[in-house]
């Protein structure tokens, strides 16, 4: 967690958000997609799990401070709404994969999950490219 933010913190001062944010989001669902190819394979897992943490965590306090410089008015307003959504997230996300393994073997958790991170980078994509952002 610590290394992600920091290292998040540090991209986006040197390289700015959006493509902090873009990365972030692409090495998610490579992360992803590379749970479900290192079957018998637990050092590589491992290893790709501390990636995905990291790009995870990277993202995190990079929105919180879009958020804040963007709602200067209303921050912690704003930010506790962020938080909702966040944790609504996660709960929408359990619940989705509650059903894959229910429904499908689990190696589909990888391939729900690397879905649903792909529809987040076209939306990430899509959002970047229609505003203008002074972040």
């Amino acid at each position: 967690t610590l290394i992600g933010n920091k290292l998040g913190a540090f991209t986006s001062e040197k390289f700015g958000f959006q493509k902090v944010i873009k990365v972030s989001i692409a090495l998610n669902a490579i992360a992803m997609l590379l749970l479900s190819l290192e079957k018998g394979m637990p050092l590589l897992s491992v290893i790709t799990l501390m990636l995905w943490a990291l790009a995870v965590w990277a993202s995190g306090p990079l929105l919180r401070y879009n958020i804040i410089t963007i709602a200067e008015k209303n921050q912690g307003i704003v930010i506790s709404l962020y938080n909702s959504l966040v944790q609504l997230g996660v709960a929408t996300g359990a619940g989705i994969g509650g059903i894959v393994v229910a429904h499908l073997p689990i190696i589909s958790l990888s391939y729900v999950s690397t879905l649903a991170v792909l529809i987040s980078f076209v939306l990430a994509v899509n959002f970047f490219s229609n505003k203008k952002l002074g972040v």
